[in-house]
This record gives structure tokens, sequence and C-alpha cells, in this order.
């Protein structure tokens, strides 16, 4: 009786012995899946700080912010230059041209006189914006002599003096760049989606907001164009190369490039005055005619926006000049009220 009694003691005991066990096994258990899930937790948010933060104070970023900034109103009559802390300058001469020092704190306009601004911003970039409204256009000389021929209806975005190895601006609208040499440091234009990257060449970048298509035109060097390629399942980036003579247009909405060998000289002739009509139909002319004088055309039939012309079109002339001239070439009607300008077909063709 003693041993069974003794017996059953110990197996209770024991019983108690092992169950303490597993509630401290359980215990440790629970600790340990507790702190490796703390420093988990900490890995993923420090890593995510990193890396907004990274993101949101790279140079790109940043040019891109102080781009958005900058409203591009082209209603005015002015060119307007907007210094880092929103210092706006309007300058009325006709079609300015700009050159800064190789420090970017002074300023030339028309070689007659001088803005200064201060750029000792320590750690910190200072940005300026040109705005060329619709019905003028201008040229600038950046920091490191690039020079930049930006067209009606444009906005410009850089700084005022370029950090060591990489020169980056951002594009809305049209310019002409002819980009001084530097193996060391690449420019970079930020336009529509697209990054075009260059060491020294002369290229034109079309961007504007209203156009489904950004376009870059080689005339000399080597460019190299990243986008973003929307494909069935993800984006990806990608990129291209265009050698002189090639225009590469990047389609917006469907997030991809063509690049093609073509006559290129339409697309950097209205620096020298002039347009040149290639086979183009009459709404892609009016919409360069409607940019570079300031003024508003619609075309109120289809069937005469479709037809194509050919031809060189003296953009020194008036408004008024133009227009005749056009009018000789194609048959429709100009119907002219306040700003705006209607293209009609002519009344007997009238249903």
């Amino acid at each position: 009786m003693s041993d069974t009694f003794d017996e059953d003691r110990k197996n209770r005991l024991n019983d108690r012995i092992l169950a303490s066990v597993d509630r401290y096994d359980s215990r440790k258990r629970v600790i340990r899946i507790s702190y490796i899930s703390s420093i988990a937790a900490i890995l993923i948010i420090g890593i995510f700080t990193y890396s907004y933060f990274d993101q949101a104070t790279s140079p790109s970023n940043l040019l891109q912010k102080a781009a958005a900034s900058s409203n591009l109103d082209t209603s005015g009559s002015e060119v307007r230059l907007i210094l880092n802390d929103q210092e706006e300058i309007g300058i009325s001469d006709k079609e300015p041209e700009l050159v800064y020092s190789s420090n970017g704190t002074a300023i030339k306009i028309n070689n007659e006189r001088s803005l200064n601004q201060s750029t000792d911003r320590p750690g910190r970039t200072s940005y300026n914006t040109l705005v060329v409204p619709l019905g003028t256009k201008s040229q600038l000389t950046l920091s490191d002599g690039s020079k930049v021929w930006i067209n009606s209806g444009s906005k410009l975005t850089y700084p005022s003096r370029f950090a060591k190895g990489k020169r980056e601006v951002a594009l809305e609208g049209e310019a002409i760049f002819e980009v001084a040499h530097n193996t060391e440091s690449p420019f970079h234009v930020l336009a529509g989606g697209n990054d075009i990257k260059v060491l020294g060449t002369v290229f034109n970048v079309t961007s504007y907001r209203d156009d489904d298509y950004v376009s870059t035109a080689l005339q000399s060097g080597s460019v190299e164009i990243g986008y973003t390629d929307e494909s069935r399942f993800f984006d990806s980036d990608k990129s291209i190369t265009i050698v002189p003579g090639t225009l590469a247009s990047y389609n917006k909405k469907k997030q991809k490039i063509n690049a093609k060998k073509t006559d290129i000289a339409p697309y950097f002739s209205w620096r020298d005055g002039e347009f040149i009509f290639q086979n183009d139909d009459l709404r892609y002319i009016m919409k360069k005619i409607s940019r570079h004088y300031g003024v508003s055309i619609t075309i109120t039939d289809d069937t005469l926006a479709r037809q194509t012309f050919s031809g060189n079109l003296d953009i020194d002339n008036d408004l008024d000049t133009v227009m005749e001239i056009m009018k000789r070439t194609s048959n429709f009607e100009i119907e002219k009220k306040d700003n705006r300008i209607n293209i009609n077909k002519p009344n007997r063709e009238r249903p």
C-alpha cells in the first residue's frame, strides 16, 4: 500500500515538473518570437524610412519638386524668372537672352543689366525657373556654359549652379539644347517621363503638357533616353540610345517609344525664325502657329484639319500675314474674334 502511494506521488510530482518545464519553454518561445518580431519591425521601418528620405532628398526629386512649384502661366506677355525663394522677376524685353556666371550668382539680361542672387545655402541647391509665355521665346546660358533656346509656352527649371557629377534640368514645353561637353558630369533633361542623358551635344526636346508625345530630335553627338515601359503585368525602366538625324517619340499614354531616321531640320528651324512643314496636317500646323503667336485657333471641320501641307513659313511676319499665306495654300476661311481664330470650310462647301 505504501509502495503504491509513493508511486502515485512520484507520478504526480513528475507530471507537475513536466508541466512546469512546458510552461517555461512556451514562455521562452513567446519571448523569442516577440524579440525577433521587434527586430524585424525595426529593420523594416528603418529601411522604409531611409528609402523614403533618400528618395525625397535626391537631386532629381528636389529638382522636380522645384519645377512643380513654379506655375506655368502662359497668359502674360513677359518672360518671368523665378529665383529660389519664389522671388519673381518680369522681363519685358522681346526674346530676352540670359547669361549666368559660372558660380550662378550673377545673371546678365541682354548684356545690358545684371541681377544678383545668393547661392550660399549650405546643403541645399538653389533652383531657378524661366517661364516663357505663348507668343515669345528666350535664350539662356547656364552656369556650365550650356546654351538653351526656349520656345513659347515653356518653362525650364535648373540649379543656379550645378553640383559636381551630375547636371539636371526639368523641361515643360520645347527647347533646343547645346550642351557643354563634360565627360565627368552627364547632362540630364527630365521631360514628360523621359530622362534624356547626354555628355555634350545638340538636340531638341518637345514636351508640352497637352501633347500626347515627348519627342527628342538629335542633331549631333549621342543621346540616351530613359523611360518607363508599360508591360502586361508590371512597368519596367528601359532606355534607348539614338544617333544624329534620329527622332525619338515617346507615347505618354501607352508608355512606348519609337525612333526613326528623319530630316530633323524642322525641329530646329523655329530658333531661326522659320517653320518648316513636311506633309504635316493642318491641325499640327495651327497648333504651332497658335503657340508662337499666343492666339487660340480652332479648326471647325475634321476633314479640313486632316489636310496636309509642306513648305516654309517665315514666323518673323505678323500673324495676319502668316494666316493670309496659309489661306492661299488651301481652301478655308478665317473668322477672327478677340484673341480667337476659327478656321472654317468655305460657305459654298458647307452642307
